[in-house]
């Protein structure tokens, strides 16, 4: 089972994530920092952020200085049920994108290879 702690950082935010310490080093991932919002009617709601920018870096990890810590709590089942379904739909997308990427880059591809049959065409090899 993985570890999963909130983290309170020193610019005030929690972050949802992996928690992986070793060696004095803090280590997070897929950090998703904590949104609060307050409705009109009073009530709270609560949402997810990616909290690094995923779509500039390779892994979705990082190392937290001891001295970024404010402090470390356990989140509740529902929080970490909520957090690992974000978790699933945000690697669904990613996964859709990369495919539709390929896609594009595939037709390209075959616009080439036509564009060149095209070209061709009335050449007589011999």
């Amino acid at each position: 089972m993985k570890n999963y702690k909130i983290i309170r950082v020193v610019t005030g935010e929690d972050i949802l994530c992996h928690f992986v310490e070793n060696g004095g080093d803090i280590y997070m991932y897929d950090p998703m920092v904590i949104v609060l919002k307050k409705h009109k009617t009073g009530e709270l709601a609560i949402g997810l952020e990616q909290w690094l920018p995923i779509e500039l870096i390779s892994k979705n990890i990082t190392r937290l200085l001891p001295t970024g810590v404010l402090s470390i709590f356990n989140p509740s089942e529902s929080i970490i049920e909520y957090y690992e379904n974000t978790l699933n739909q945000i690697k669904k997308m990613i996964e859709v994108k990369s495919n539709m990427d390929k896609m594009e880059q595939e037709g390209e591809d075959m616009e080439r290879i036509f564009d060149a049959l095209e070209e061709s065409q009335g050449v007589i090899l011999h």
